[in-house]
């Protein structure tokens, strides 16, 4: 099974790859308030639901998130 934290880690580093996009970026957690002119980026992993699945004799549990990327231009 797939951690959380390493599916957030993924989509952020892949967004950090991605070419076109604005450098500056935050977290969905920080409170800023950039200025005006300067576009940025804030990207949030809201892990949303966990449900119970049983596959074989051993149950597990399958969670959905969302990652949430917002692009703010200047």
């Amino acid at each position: 099974m797939v951690a959380l934290a390493d599916v957030r880690d993924a989509l952020s580093t892949r967004l950090n790859t991605a070419t076109g996009i604005y450098a500056t970026q935050y977290d969905g957690t920080a409170s800023v308030t950039p200025a005006p002119s300067v576009g940025y980026v804030e990207k949030d992993f809201d892990p949303t639901t966990a449900t119970g699945i049983t596959v074989g004799i051993s149950p597990e549990m399958e969670r959905d998130g969302l990652y949430v990327v917002r692009l703010y231009s200047p």
